[in-house]
């Protein structure tokens, strides 16, 4: 038979990982939601331009789970060894990190954003376009990658429900935002961008 200690770390395992999957399909509805929206309330230009910016939001969003994983991965295994103090300090650390990199992706995106569109093969209204989506993408950056390391330190810090209520609930209501932004107010790329932008001010709202 199976002893208590290893049924006890299987279901904390399928606890987490069952979460973990629930927040990425919440993750692909909301993605799902974006182009739909974009397709029919901009058009084509705006899903050519949405194509564009998504290679710019992946990069950003991969150094956004770069610095939370790995910091929210280093916390935890200094609260089993149970050095409270470092893994404290590693906490800040990282968010000081999150933050710095937050803001000079900031700055020099939107700076160097008509080049950087142009070098990804944008040109004319698909160009413009996709500047005006990334601009605010750009200048939210530093609460996208804040909000991946919250959600990381969270989950590891035995709270994975709340990190996945955050998350899904950030990603209805852009799905929400989205319809609002761009039907109702004719906000077009903006709009789209502002509903992204807002998510994760939504989620630190929640796990905060």
């Amino acid at each position: 038979m199976e002893s208590t200690n290893t049924m006890t770390i299987r279901k904390q395992f399928i606890k987490y990982v069952s979460l973990n999957i629930l927040s990425m399909l919440g993750t692909s509805c909301y993605i799902l939601a974006d182009t739909f929206f974009i397709a029919n309330g901009v058009g084509a230009d705006g899903l050519t331009s949405l194509n564009v910016a998504i290679s710019l939001y992946s990069f950003m969003f991969s150094i956004a789970l770069m610095i939370g994983i790995g910091g929210a991965t280093r916390f935890a295994l200094c609260k089993s060894r149970g050095d409270t103090d470092f893994a404290n300090k590693v906490y800040t650390q990282t968010v000081l990190v999150g933050l710095a990199t937050g803001l000079a992706i900031a700055i020099l995106g939107n700076l160097f954003l008509p080049r950087i569109a142009g070098a990804l093969g944008a040109a004319g209204i698909i160009q413009q376009l996709t500047i005006r989506y990334m601009r605010v993408i750009f200048s939210f950056t530093p609460f996208i990658i804040l909000n991946q390391i919250m959600v990381a330190f969270i989950r590891n810090d035995g709270h994975p429900k709340l990190a996945t209520i955050a998350l899904l609930i950030s990603n209805a209501s852009n799905i929400v935002l989205d319809y609002i932004f761009i039907y109702p107010f004719g906000w077009d790329m903006f709009g789209a961008a502002l509903a992204t932008a807002l998510s994760p001010v939504i989620s630190l709202t929640i796990l905060s």
